[in-house]
């Protein structure tokens, strides 16, 4: 339905990270297998967006603000655990099409763009 918001968020924690790397000051570590040189984390991403009018389209692209929050955690060889926190922010662009009976917008994709510098608050 249009003007209906919808949340941005999606949260993932080990070993739902897959088999990507965490690379840190010249240092890769594999995320997500419990090995005790691989990495473990958490990642949460946070934000509204507001489903569209009916345009005559198809299809519609959304986009919004998302902000970005999680935790790494390493150990390098020699030292105990230590725990990375992560934020940042940008824009999430979702892509909807209109559904069979046109009447609702249903969703196809996601993507999230980090702003090199995301804005700060203000209070």
């Amino acid at each position: 339905m249009p003007g209906t918001p919808f949340g941005l968020g999606a949260t993932w924690i080990s070993p739902d990270l897959g088999n990507g790397v965490f690379s840190f000051r010249g240092q890769d570590w594999q995320l997500g297998p419990e090995e005790p040189d691989a990495a473990q984390g958490t990642i949460e991403f946070d934000g509204t967006a507001v489903t569209p009018d009916f345009n005559g389209s198809d299809t519609v692209d959304v986009s919004a603000p998302f902000t970005f929050t999680g935790s790494i955690m390493y150990r390098r060889p020699g030292f105990p655990q230590h725990t990375e926190q992560l934020s940042g922010g940008g824009i999430a662009t979702v892509t909807m099409s209109l559904s069979a009976g046109g009447t609702a917008w249903q969703f196809v994709s996601a993507r999230y763009e980090f702003e090199k510098h995301p804005p700060t608050s203000q209070r």
